[in-house]
């Protein structure tokens, strides 16, 4: 299809979910929520072709086009699409978006299901099987001199935890940032429409960039609002995350404030995430080796003080 609209977007950054609806609002046909058990927008049996193959023949199709290395096979067919299509919708992210990202890409993409609060286990093995995390693992690897291997696949909380912090702390070192710079690179010869990941997560936000798509590219979109606004809701109810921002920046304002007040049971990403924001507000490194993280605030400000 010579004028299909391409989406080009970072794992877990919900370019299925869009695909889906830019179609939807575009032909208008009667097709079944795109969800999956774990909530990823993979099943597409609404349209003809296996599985997530089935829109190539539609006018909006995604993948991660400007970023798939990994596998050149599916790197030689994604670049068909690249040559013959001009248009290209990129979901973008700030560094306000790292966390959920990061939490959400370990989980959702692929359906592989990683559960980054236990990475600490079979961490190798967990990793290695996606080929999108080949990359991360061998940072780690490299970066902490571990001898991880598929039958010594542990790495320690502590140094996962450092490990991600420096992703937080500075985002010219987070994957998802290096990964999108390179995209727009990569991209820059075609006409770009920039989608930001952040408007998923609200109603109006994310209504007002599917008419800046349609006004842009000067394509007519029928957006049903009541239909969008219940299946936006179902989008919601399935993403882990939402408030762990919230959460995190909280704990932070009450350490810098000398508040007292009790740590909810963390993930591993946000205890970097606040490590990585503590050692920029107070210019300290933050404890490294620490398997259990701190409990209450108090603990935080003894440490800083």
């Amino acid at each position: 299809m010579m004028d299909q609209i391409l989406i080009d977007f970072p794992g877990g950054a919900h370019g299925n979910f869009l695909e889906f609806l830019l179609n939807k609002f575009y032909y208008l046909e009667d097709w079944p929520d795109p969800f999956t058990d774990i909530g990823t927008s993979h099943d597409k049996i609404y349209a003809p072709g296996p599985g997530a193959y089935y829109a190539p023949g539609k006018k909006f199709f995604a993948s991660h086009f400007a970023r798939e290395e990994a596998d050149t096979k599916t790197k030689k067919i994604l670049s068909k699409y690249l040559i013959r299509s001009q248009r290209v919708i990129m979901i973008t992210v700030d560094t306000n978006d790292l966390l959920l990202l990061q939490l959400n890409s370990m989980y959702r993409a692929g359906d592989y299901q990683i559960d980054i609060n236990n990475l600490e286990n079979n961490t190798y093995n967990k990793l290695n099987k996606f080929k999108y995390y080949h990359s991360l693992l061998e940072n780690l690897i490299k970066s902490y001199k571990l001898q991880c291997s598929e039958v010594n696949p542990n790495v320690p909380r502590h140094i996962l935890r450092e490990f991600f912090k420096f992703g937080f702390k500075d985002s010219n070192n987070n994957g998802f940032i290096i990964s999108q710079k390179w995209a727009e690179t990569h991209l820059q010869n075609k006409d770009v429409f920039k989608f930001s990941y952040n408007s998923f997560f609200d109603f109006n936000l994310l209504l007002a960039e599917l008419n800046r798509v349609s006004e842009y590219y000067n394509i007519a979109l029928t957006i049903d609002q009541i239909y969008l606004k219940q299946i936006h809701n179902t989008f919601l109810s399935r993403i882990s995350g939402l408030t762990y921002n919230i959460t995190c920046d909280n704990i932070i304002n009450n350490v810098n404030n000398n508040i007292v007040v009790k740590i909810p049971k963390l993930t591993l990403l946000q205890e970097s995430y606040i490590n990585a924001k503590l050692e920029i507000l107070f210019n300290k490194e933050m404890p490294f080796h620490m398997d259990i993280y701190f409990t209450n605030t108090q603990q935080i400000i003894d440490y800083l003080d």
